[in-house]
């Protein structure tokens, strides 16, 4: 098979990747299927839909085997071995040392931080600014947002001349993009901070200008007494749920509406 995940170090969950490879490789062939994924890597369809629904897991020789089927497991094996045994494992304790390992080890799913970079985007016009550029390619339409939000043009040339001259962006007429999509910020304790920030200033804007949408009902927030193991386990499904709501978002072919979908990694701290 060819290899279509670069690097297992992206990787703490080992069917996250697996749902990534299945997705680049469907991305490529629409007609591709689940099914023939499964044929690809010679498991059952039955066992790949347990495993990936979280019911199950491959034996460890069946992991591997997938994993050199991927073309992965000679990239790291020690890596690769870990990323399997956190799964296969009995051992409540083996478990743990093999996530300690891969916390260890791993390198963020292509985000490579750069803190000499990272200071412009401690405010909040340069943080959103910033990921509607990685979002769009025109600064007319970044103005717009900004403009249902209250903000006046002065103020965000002012962000994007400041985002320039740290090689953030490149912006030449309307034609605006990203230096380098493989940085981003995830070091600082302080982006905390400017999430709340950011979330409850977007919050505001929606009730003032009724511009954006409320959600339709309550309940969409919940604190929940857990043990570690359910810690864990509830935070897989959350980066599954966020990788599939950045899927959704891209297949947008011609944005007219404004979503904010806020899901706090505060908490994660205590694993």
């Amino acid at each position: 098979m060819r290899q279509m995940i670069q690097d297992v170090h992206h990787f703490t969950d080992f069917r996250l990747l697996l749902n990534e490879d299945y997705l680049a490789r469907a991305k490529e062939n629409p007609s591709y299927s689940l099914r023939a994924y499964a044929r690809d890597i010679e498991v059952s369809i039955s066992h790949l839909s347990n495993v990936l629904g979280r019911k199950k897991f491959f034996s460890f020789e069946t992991a591997q085997s997938i994993l050199k089927k991927l073309q992965l497991w000679d990239q790291d094996e020690e890596y690769a071995s870990q990323l399997i045994r956190v799964e296969c494992e009995e051992s409540l304790e083996e478990k743990k040392l093999a996530r300690s390992y891969l916390k260890r080890h791993s390198i963020g799913h292509g985000f490579i931080p750069k803190p000499e970079k990272d200071a412009v985007l401690k405010s909040l016009g340069h943080f959103l600014f910033y990921g509607l550029v990685i979002k769009f390619d025109s600064f007319s339409r970044i103005l717009d947002v900004f403009n249902i939000m209250g903000w006046s043009e002065e103020t965000i040339r002012k962000i994007a001349l400041d985002l320039m001259q740290a090689n953030y962006i490149v912006w030449e007429n309307d034609k605006i993009d990203v230096t380098d999509r493989e940085f981003f910020i995830e070091t600082h304790k302080e982006l905390y901070k400017l999430h709340v920030k950011f979330t409850n200033y977007i919050c505001e804007q929606i009730l003032k200008t009724k511009e954006l949408d409320l959600p339709i009902s309550d309940g969409k927030g919940a604190l929940f007494s857990l043990d570690h193991e359910t810690v864990l386990e509830l935070k897989k499904h959350t980066d599954h749920y966020v990788r599939g709501a950045y899927r959704i978002a891209n297949k947008t072919k011609n944005p007219t509406h404004l979503v904010l979908f806020s899901a706090s990694v505060a908490g994660w701290e205590i694993c």
